[in-house]
């Protein structure tokens, strides 16, 4: 209307105190439209705002650069399905053309992956050319993998029970593997062993890595934590260093 009030403000009296007596009020075709053009909009950015927060694809890459908010990867592709990040290796895969930015925030969780077990990490601990996978569980948490590079099937594993703890040693009674399926030293799947009559008495190595493991996730832990009774998978890699992982409670 103010675009008139120079010209014809006569007319534009007129028009005022006619909206006045209208108990509907006054309005334009324009500022119906306008008022159009405002829903639209809102519900555009609203649209915005639902791709922004959909779930990541799941991606595995070599990282090139590593921001505040993002890491980015070139990506890596698998000729076969990954069923589990904690036991893929990453001599497997293939570089292709592609790159991408991984979103990161507060509610993401990071591992590393060691022996077929996610042990967490921080931030800061992955590095430029490191390979990670970007994941989503079915929980809607966002997982970023540091991948295990040194998976070798030149690692020995040894399973057993625990019978006596003592200073620097643990009696132990050796199990053995009773599964179908070929042996497998990647990863132990303690179902398919038992309890044989074979025993040892194993001297704990100085430097060997201990971790307390559950439902696929594991944390560090320390020789005085291995109780009698514990199911442990002893690791040997080629070079000869040692893991030791601790599962507390096996059903």
């Amino acid at each position: 209307m103010k675009r008139f009030f120079g010209r014809k403000p006569a007319m534009t009296l007129a028009v005022i105190f006619a909206c006045a007596g209208l108990t509907a009020g006054c309005s334009s075709a324009d500022d119906t439209e306008e008022e159009t053009d405002e829903i639209v909009e809102v519900e555009e950015a609203e649209d915005e705002d639902t791709d922004e927060t959909e779930v990541q694809e799941n991606m595995v890459g070599a990282v090139s650069y590593i921001g505040s908010s993002y890491i980015s990867v070139e990506i890596y592709t698998s000729d076969d399905e990954i069923e589990n990040y904690a036991i893929l290796d990453s001599s497997t895969l293939t570089l292709t053309e592609d790159a991408a930015s991984i979103t990161t925030d507060d509610d993401t969780e990071y591992y590393r992956a060691a022996k077929g077990l996610l042990i967490p990490i921080e931030r800061d601990d992955i590095e430029k050319e490191n390979m990670i996978a970007s994941v989503t569980t079915e929980d809607g948490v966002h997982q970023m993998i540091l991948l295990d590079t040194e998976i070798s099937e030149e690692t020995e594993a040894k399973v057993a029970e625990v019978a006596e703890v003592t200073n620097d040693s643990i009696s132990l009674t050796l199990y053995s593997y009773i599964g179908e399926d070929e042996e497998s030293a990647i990863v132990i799947d303690i179902s398919q062993y038992e309890a044989s009559e074979d025993t040892e008495e194993y001297i704990i190595p100085d430097e060997a890595e201990f971790l307390l493991a559950e439902d696929g996730y594991a944390s560090e832990g320390e020789a005085s934590e291995i109780e009698v009774g514990d199911i442990i998978v002893i690791y040997t890699d080629a070079n000869g260093g040692t893991t030791i992982i601790v599962y507390n409670s096996v059903e």
